[in-house]
């Protein structure tokens, strides 16, 4: 269960990266529009944290998140 999900993980990895090439190129060619829409921040963060554990866990840096309500 653990491969699948890692296996998962990095085609998911690698779908995002294309996904950014194709903006890139899209973007160089002047074919690229932009859109702005509000976004959780936090949810944001914690998702990419999430989403990239398995690959920090590898490396000796620790990522602390802390929200705070005001």
């Amino acid at each position: 269960n653990e491969f699948f999900q890692i296996i998962f993980e990095a085609s998911t990895r690698l779908e995002r990266t294309v996904d950014m090439m194709l903006d890139f190129s899209k973007l160089s060619a002047g074919d690229f529009e932009i859109s702005l829409h509000p976004v959780n921040l936090v949810m944001l963060i914690e998702q990419i944290i999430s989403e990239n554990e398995f690959e920090l866990n590898k490396k000796p840096i620790k990522i602390i998140f802390i929200t705070s309500s005001f």
